[in-house]
């Protein structure tokens, strides 16, 4: 998923919604690290990346992510899906209501959109957990768009390569033939 749109995503949901930080975070390949692909704080007007955050850390955490389309902690702190950030993350950046819309394509979990209040509670709405369900869907999308893009590339390359050898066969049989 390109930083560039993970950045337009966060910094326009944040600042449209008024949400005071808003990520894009994704599992690397064996599901074992949640990584942070941008994250916009609209107090500060920053983006960050970078962060991780290890399964085996937050083990109930993941499963949680893995398992549901969304996690809406009302109230982040207390929240026993959410336990494990308690101390690390959400009480160090102050954050009291968290909602983690899952990004899942093809039946698995690539990461997760994630929205967070910080010093006030926030109920989330059906409509804001609507809003965010559907946002990570796009964001599957473009990522499996991504993948689909880098796969026709990776392909159209081989069968390059693959005419090229085809139409040189008869070169190289010569070649080989008078040699003999």
């Amino acid at each position: 998923f390109p930083v560039t749109i993970a950045r337009q995503v966060t910094e326009t949901v944040a600042n449209t919604l008024g949400i005071a930080r808003v990520g894009v975070w994704l599992f690397d390949e064996n599901r074992t690290q949640l990584l942070c692909l941008d994250n916009y704080n609209l107090a500060t007007n920053v983006h960050d990346s970078g962060s991780v955050l290890l399964k085996h850390e937050y083990e109930n955490e993941f499963e949680a992510l893995m398992c549901a389309a969304y996690v809406d902690g009302h109230d982040a702190q207390n929240d026993p899906r959410l336990a494990g950030y308690r101390d690390s993350y959400l009480a160090p950046l102050g954050i009291t209501s968290m909602l983690d819309a899952n990004i899942r394509a093809e039946g698995q979990a690539l990461g997760t959109l994630c929205f967070e209040y910080v010093n006030t509670p926030h109920f989330w709405t059906e409509d804001e957990i609507e809003f965010a369900c559907r946002l990570a869907d796009q964001v599957a999308m473009t990522i499996l768009h991504r993948d689909r893009k880098e796969t026709e590339s990776a392909l159209a390359q081989s069968e390059a390569q693959y005419r090229s050898l085809v139409a040189n066969i008869p070169g190289i049989t010569y070649r080989w033939l008078r040699i003999s």
